[in-house]
């Protein structure tokens, strides 16, 4: 523990700083302020570690899909919604499918090589990255906008069910 004359630290194993310190500052060649502190060491693991998570959770929501899907089908579709709700899941599990492949295309990026000093391949690359993660982006959000929407027509699902049932 710190004694108040001590100066300190934020992170555990970083160097001491007292309360009133700015973080490390740098100028880059194009004239763009940088902290050093917390910069990322390894671009390409960093790179590939996101893309693993987000793959995981595409997997996740892949498997609750492919539950809600089977839920739908034994159902015997009771009612319209139920072909509502099968619609929207098979478009939420095509799009984890295409998104799964555009991660697979960003994770097969060496961002080390799309960022050395090599002006040849850097625009290439550093281009591919960026489209390939835009795209899961888009396809991400038009995946929450189904899957609220099947949220929203399962419990009429569910109610269907349980008078059909009753």
């Amino acid at each position: 523990m710190a004694t108040s004359g001590e100066p300190r630290s934020r992170h555990p194993g970083s160097k001491p700083t007292d309360a009133n310190s700015q973080p490390e500052t740098s100028i880059s060649a194009g004239g763009l302020i940088k902290h050093t502190r917390g910069l990322i060491k390894d671009l390409n693991k960093f790179n590939k570690n996101q893309t693993l998570s987000h793959g995981y959770l595409n997997a996740s929501l892949l498997s609750a899909n492919a539950s809600q899907l089977q839920m739908v089908i034994q159902s015997g579709f009771p009612g319209p919604m139920s072909y509502v709700q099968l619609m929207l899941l098979l478009t939420s599990i095509v799009l984890q499918v295409v998104q799964g492949i555009l991660l697979l295309r960003k994770y097969q990026i060496n961002m080390e090589t799309a960022n050395d000093n090599d002006p040849s391949d850097d625009e290439k690359d550093s281009q591919r990255a960026h489209r390939y993660n835009n795209w899961a982006m888009v396809v991400s959000i038009i995946i929450m906008a189904v899957n609220i929407l099947i949220s929203t027509f399962g419990g009429s699902l569910v109610g269907e069910i349980k008078a059909k049932t009753a």
